[in-house]
C-alpha cells in the first residue's frame, strides 16, 4: 500500500494527521488504528510527513477564509439539493435527524436550557434559515437565537410507547424559511429519569455533526452546572464560510478533473439495481421505511479482520465485497453501483464544525468471471481507494454532469447505499446523570435499502434501513440471514468462487432438499380425467371453466356441451379404446371436443391443420381413425371416414341429451394417441 492510498485509507476511517514541528500527530477515534493500521503508519512514516508537509504548502490558497457576512451567503452544493427537494415536498420529515439519550438522575433542566442556547451561539449554522433573492436560495443567519426546551410529560410510560413518542417528535416537520430548524426534547418519565431528543434538519448538520453537537452540549451542561467558564475553543471559521469556499473551490481545472474521473467511472454502468421486490415499484415513492437489526458475533468479525490483514485491506473492503456478492445474487447483475457516504472532514478546521458536509460516493464493483472472494476484495480495494481519492466532487454535481435519466420510482446512480461506522459509540456523560443511547426509528427510507455495520465490543450490528413499499420485513430477515451465510461462508474459505457461496441457510437447505423434495404421494389409480372433471364441475357448477376471446363457458355448461357429443359419438357406434381425430385450431369447440371424446370412451389423437396433408394422411391411417372432429367448413383432405362438424357453439347440430353417459371410461382404457 502507498503512502497516498494510506492516507486515503485513514481519512475514511476517520483518523487525522497533521505535521507540527516536523512531528507527525494522530488522533483516531478509539478503537479504529488497528495494529495493522499503526504499523503501516509506522513504515512509511517519512513518506507521510512529506506527503503532508507539501500538502499543507500547496493548500495554502485553497485555505477556508472567513466570509463577509454583508455579502449574500450561497448554499453549499449540498445544502442546493436539500433545499430543492423541500420545495418539491414542503412540510416532509425525511430529512429530519434525531439523536437520544435516556439519562436517569436528577436532570438540572436549567442548566440543560442555558447549555442548549450556548450551542446555538456558538455555531451560526445552528441559527440559519433560509430564503431566497433574485431566485435563488441563500443563507440568513440570525445573529442571537433562543431555542425553549420541549418538555413531555410521559410518567410511567413503557419502553414501547416511549419510542413510539419519540418517533411521533422525530417526524414534525421544520420550516426552512422561519426556522429554527433544531428542536431539544425532554421527556420526563419520572423525577430521576428522563429521555432527552435532539431533533435537528439534515440541511444543517449531519451525523457526524449529531455526535458532536451532544458531545458539546454535555460539556456545556457539565460547566454550568459546576458554574464554569466554557471549556470549549472558539471555531476557526462557520459553516458559511465553507459554502462560499466549496462554491469557489469546486470550478474550474479541478472541478473538470474529478468530473473526468467518475465520468470514465460510471461510464456504462447500469444506473438501476433491480433488487426483487414483494411490492411494484409506486411511480413515486412515499418513503415510508423501517430498521431491522442483525447481530455479527465477534468471533465472526475478527475473522473477517483477519482476512483484511492478509490482503492489505479493511474490514470495510471486506464486509463491502460480501454485501455485493449478495447483492449479485439477489439482482443477477454483476456490474454495481453502490452509495457509501464519507464525512467530507478532509480538512482539519472543518473537524469540529456543525453543518451538512457529508457526500457520498459511487462505489461500482465488477463481480464477472467469477472471481475468488480475495480477488473480489482485490477489486474492491482497489475502486474504493480511488473513490475515496475522488471524494471531494458532490454528489450533486455528479448528478447534474451525468444527467441521468430521472424517474421520480427511484434514486439517481444508486439505490443502495452501504457504511461502516467505525466512530466510537460511547455515550456521552452528562454531570451526576448515567446516560445510555436511545435507538430512534423515523419510520421512513430514502433509499431502497441501507446497510449501516456498526463495531461493537460483541461484534458487528448491522442496521438494515428498507422501504416497505417494496419490501416485508420477512424479507428483509431473510436478507439478513443470507448476509450472515455468506460472511460465514467467507471466513470459512475465501478463496472460494464466489459463484460457489450459497445464500441458504441450513433451514432454508432442508426446506428446499428435504421437506419440499418429499414429492411422494398416494395416487388414486381408479381415477380418470373424467372422473376427477366431475368433482370439480359438482364443487363449482358456475364458475369460469374456459374462456376464448370473448367467450367463456362454466364449468357446467362445459359439462353439458361435452355430454351432448359424447352422447352423439355412441349413438354412431363409438366403442373405448376407439381413437377419434381432433382436427381443430385452438378454440372452445376443441375443448368441448377433448373431453366428449372421453366421456364416450374413446381416445383422441390431435391433427394441426398446419400439417401438411401427406403427414395427416399418415396420422390417420396409423391411429386406424375412423371419425374426425372438425369445426364447421374445415374438413381435412382427403379422409373417407366419418366427419362431425361441430358449430362454434360446440354442438353437432343434433338433438342429444346433456346428462352424464351411463357408461364412462375407466382408468385402463386408452386416452389419446400423440404422435
Amino acid at each position: 500500500m502507498t503512502a497516498v492510498e494510506l492516507l486515503s485509507l485513514l481519512a475514511d476511517q476517520g483518523v487525522r494527521l497533521s505535521v507540527v514541528d516536523g512531528q507527525l500527530k494522530v488522533s483516531a477515534p478509539k478503537g479504529v488504528l488497528t495494529t495493522e493500521l499503526r504499523d503501516l503508519l509506522i513504515a512509511n512514516k517519512a513518506e507521510v510527513i512529506d506527503l503532508l508537509s507539501a500538502a499543507a504548502s500547496a493548500g495554502q490558497s485553497r485555505q477556508i477564509q472567513r466570509a463577509d457576512r454583508s455579502q449574500t451567503l450561497p448554499l453549499s452544493f449540498g445544502q442546493q439539493r436539500l433545499w430543492f427537494l423541500n420545495e418539491f415536498e414542503p412540510g416532509s420529515s425525511l430529512y429530519n435527524i434525531p439523536s437520544a439519550l435516556r439519562v436517569r438522575g436528577t436532570l438540572n433542566t436549567t442548566a440543560l436550557q442555558q447549555a442548549f442556547n450556548a450551542l446555538i451561539a456558538r455555531h451560526e449554522s445552528l441559527r440559519t434559515t433560509f430564503i431566497t433573492e433574485a431566485q435563488e436560495p441563500v443563507q440568513r443567519i440570525a445573529a442571537h437565537l433562543s431555542v425553549p426546551l420541549e418538555h413531555v410529560a410521559a410518567d410511567g410510560i413503557s419502553d414501547t410507547d416511549l419510542n413510539a413518542r419519540l418517533t411521533g417528535l422525530c417526524l414534525q416537520p421544520f420550516d426552512l424559511h422561519i426556522g429554527p430548524l433544531l428542536r431539544l426534547y425532554v421527556i420526563r418519565i419520572s423525577p430521576t429519569d428522563h429521555a432527552v431528543l435532539l431533533v435537528i434538519h439534515h440541511i444543517i448538520a449531519d451525523g457526524w455533526s449529531m455526535g458532536l453537537l451532544m458531545t458539546e452540549l454535555a460539556e456545556l451542561y457539565n460547566s454550568t452546572v459546576a458554574n464554569r467558564e466554557s471549556p470549549l475553543a472558539p471555531l476557526p471559521i462557520q459553516f458559511a464560510d465553507y459554502a462560499v469556499w466549496q462554491q469557489a473551490a469546486m470550478q474550474g481545472e479541478h472541478l473538470a478533473r474529478e468530473l473526468n474521473y467518475w465520468q470514465q467511472q460510471l461510464a456504462g454502468a447500469p444506473l438501476v439495481l433491480d433488487l426483487p421486490t414483494d411490492h411494484p415499484r409506486p411511480a413515486a415513492p412515499g418513503y415510508d421505511g423501517a430498521w431491522l437489526r442483525h447481530a455479527i458475533p465477534l468471533t465472526t468479525r475478527q475473522r473477517l479482520e483477519a482476512i483484511a490483514q492478509q490482503n492489505n485491506a479493511t474490514l470495510y473492503m471486506v464486509l463491502l465485497s460480501a454485501f455485493n456478492v449478495l447483492l449479485a445474487r439477489y439482482s443477477g447483475s454483476n456490474d454495481l453501483l453502490v452509495g457509501s457516504p464519507v464525512a467530507g472532514r478532509n480538512r482539519s478546521e472543518l473537524e469540529g464544525m456543525i453543518g451538512a458536509l457529508i457526500n457520498t460516493v459511487v462505489l461500482r464493483s465488477d463481480l464477472s468471471g467469477n472471481p475468488s472472494f480475495t480477488e473480489l476484495l482485490t477489486r474492491t480495494r482497489n475502486v474504493t481507494l480511488d473513490a475515496f481519492e475522488h471524494q471531494e466532487l458532490p454528489f450533486e454535481k455528479l448528478v447534474e454532469e451525468l444527467q441521468p435519466d430521472r424517474n421520480l420510482s427511484h434514486s439517481p446512480i444508486y439505490q443502495v447505499l452501504f457504511n461502516l461506522q467505525n466512530r466510537s459509540q460511547e455515550v456521552v456523560n452528562f454531570s451526576g446523570l448515567e446516560s445510555s443511547a436511545l435507538i430512534t426509528e423515523t419510520g421512513t427510507a430514502k433509499l431502497d435499502l441501507h446497510l449501516l455495520l456498526e463495531e461493537t465490543d460483541s461484534g458487528l450490528t448491522a442496521w438494515f434501513e428498507y422501504a416497505t413499499e417494496l419490501f416485508d420485513a420477512a424479507t428483509i430477515e431473510r436478507m439478513a440471514e443470507h448476509f450472515d451465510t455468506v460472511l460465514n461462508a467467507i471466513v470459512e474459505n475465501p478463496a472460494r468462487p464466489i459463484n460457489e457461496i450459497s445464500l441458504l441457510t441450513a433451514a432454508e437447505r432442508q426446506q428446499i432438499l428435504g421437506e419440499w423434495n418429499n414429492t411422494t404421494v398416494e395416487y388414486p389409480q381408479a381415477a380418470t380425467l373424467i372422473s376427477l372433471f366431475h368433482e370439480q364441475v359438482d364443487r363449482t357448477p358456475d364458475a369460469v371453466a374456459l374462456e376464448f376471446a370473448s367467450q367463456q363457458l362454466t364449468y357446467r355448461q362445459l359439462d353439458q356441451r361435452a355430454n351432448q357429443l359424447a352422447h352423439a359419438l355412441l349413438a354412431i357406434g363409438t366403442k373405448a379404446d376407439d381413437v377419434i381425430g381432433v382436427y381443430m385450431e385452438r378454440s372452445i369447440e376443441m375443448v368441448v371436443a377433448l373431453y366428449g371424446i372421453q366421456k364416450a370412451g374413446a381416445a383422441y389423437t390431435p391433427l394441426d391443420p398446419e400439417y401438411p396433408a401427406q403427414r395427416l394422411r399418415h396420422m390417420l391411417e396409423d391411429s386406424g381413425t375412423r371419425i374426425v372432429l372438425c369445426q364447421t367448413g374445415h374438413t381435412p383432405e382427403g379422409f373417407t371416414g366419418s366427419i362431425i362438424e361441430l358449430n362454434n357453439e360446440g354442438q353437432t347440430g343434433s338433438a342429444q341429451p346433456n346428462t352424464r353417459p351411463a357408461q364412462l371410461p375407466e382408468a385402463h382404457n386408452l386416452a389419446y394417441v400423440i404422435f
